[in-house]
């Protein structure tokens, strides 16, 4: 079986090891490369040819939201941030990574001594796995449409109680754009692998971004 090539970007030589470690273990995935900055995996993104791209957000120099932009409008691949913490300042800079065509964030998996580790472990190569698989766009920054509403559409009498929102593999950038719009006091209703729960637009972004644990 033909094994999923992944790049890692990401500057910390520690982490970049740790991360080495744990995608060569396994058995779906190999390290076609691991850089230190958004500049250096740029420039080696056409000889390696990898099949997803696993992106540190907080870069020296180029950051990797920019470098997001620019792959996705110059050789697009599948991106998965990795990032510190979904919960913290990067989640603004991350928001905007998907919107800028990465397809899902996960947190870096803690030391191997962390109750976490395995799980955490565990779900980064999955989602690397499926995420290769997502057929993605060329996008141009400045080419943006004006959204215009589906046509056909049916009124609803008497007044909305409930709106759904369903979104596949590759939709958290979609979610984002829409749940980040609705206001920070806009009740959302989730549901997920994990079970149902209530919560507000604001704090439902970052959950929406991090999709649940492959079955």
């Amino acid at each position: 079986m033909k094994k999923t090539r992944v790049l890692i970007v990401e500057d910390s030589g520690v982490i970049r090891e740790f991360l080495q470690h744990i995608i060569g273990q396994d058995p779906r995935l190999e390290i076609a490369g691991a850089v230190g900055s958004a500049e250096e995996a740029l420039r080696i993104l056409d000889r390696i040819s990898p099949d997803v791209i696993s992106m540190d957000i907080r870069l020296p120099g180029m950051s990797g939201f920019e470098a997001t932009k620019r792959i996705m409008s110059e050789r697009p691949t599948p991106i998965v941030v990795v990032s510190a913490s979904v919960e913290s300042e990067d989640l603004k800079i991350t928001m905007n990574a998907l919107q800028a065509g990465a397809l899902t964030v996960l947190e870096k998996p803690a030391g191997t001594s962390s109750d976490e580790y395995e799980a955490l472990a565990e779900r980064l190569c999955t989602q690397l796995a499926i995420m290769s698989q997502v057929k993605v766009v060329r996008r141009h920054g400045a080419a943006k449409s004006p959204l215009r509403l589906a046509p056909h559409l049916v009124p609803c009498r008497g007044g909305c109680r409930m709106l759904g929102v369903v979104s596949s593999t590759g939709g958290p950038s979609a979610l984002v754009h829409i749940l980040s719009r609705l206001g920070p006091g806009f009740p959302v209703f989730s549901r997920d692998r994990e079970g149902s729960r209530g919560s507000r637009a604001g704090e439902s972004v970052s959950r929406h971004s991090r999709p649940a644990p492959a079955s």
